[in-house]
């Protein structure tokens, strides 16, 4: 019963809004860079974050393979969440995904790699279980395969719909969070 409760709180997570309800930009801090010092232990963050990182795209022959990566960085504790990384099909191919190193094996984790230009996100802690702690980490992994040379521009992104991109509270209650995307040099 604790499994089905858990896949239902993931299903409302997942499903559009189709009540006509307007879309809320969720994050929006695309810039923002940590500021811990490397000579220190990370502190709790003061903001919470989810931030998308992989390699410099236009660097990448085809057939290259790279992973990207969907991080957490969490001010408060957080019990569910879901994502949508968005990309042009024409150039990149999902291979593979799995949970990050910050959701446990109990942990309901939703990822699909077969729809076109999109890899839908998702977990959820089973009703009882302690939520994600405050800290940085992991959430997700996506492995890609390079179809074609990319044009300078093209990225990966999370699609910022409140729909789809979202963090929740034990309580289901929506939290606030920055969004900030990464693409390191090679």
């Amino acid at each position: 019963m604790r499994r089905l409760h858990a896949w239902l709180l993931l299903l409302i997570l997942l499903l559009p809004s189709s009540c006509g309800a307007p879309s809320a930009t969720v994050g929006g801090n695309p810039g923002s860079q940590r500021a811990n010092p490397p000579d220190q232990t990370p502190a709790t963050p003061q903001r919470t974050t989810l931030r998308l990182t992989y390699p410099s795209l236009s660097q990448l022959p085809a057939g290259a393979e790279f992973e990207a990566k969907l991080e957490g960085e969490f001010a408060v504790p957080v019990f569910q969440g879901s994502a949508r990384l968005i990309f042009n099909e024409r150039f990149l191919a999902p291979l593979s995904a799995a949970r990050g190193e910050m959701v446990p094996a109990g942990a309901v984790f939703f990822s699909k790699v077969n729809l076109p230009g999109i890899v839908p996100l998702a977990f959820t802690m089973l009703p009882g279980d302690s939520p994600l702690g405050t800290g940085n980490g992991d959430l997700a992994r996506v492995r890609f395969r390079v179809l074609a040379p990319m044009p300078a521009g093209e990225r990966i992104r999370l699609l910022n719909d409140a729909a789809f991109l979202q963090l929740r509270d034990e309580t289901g209650r929506r939290l606030p969070f920055d969004l900030a995307t990464e693409e390191a040099a090679r």
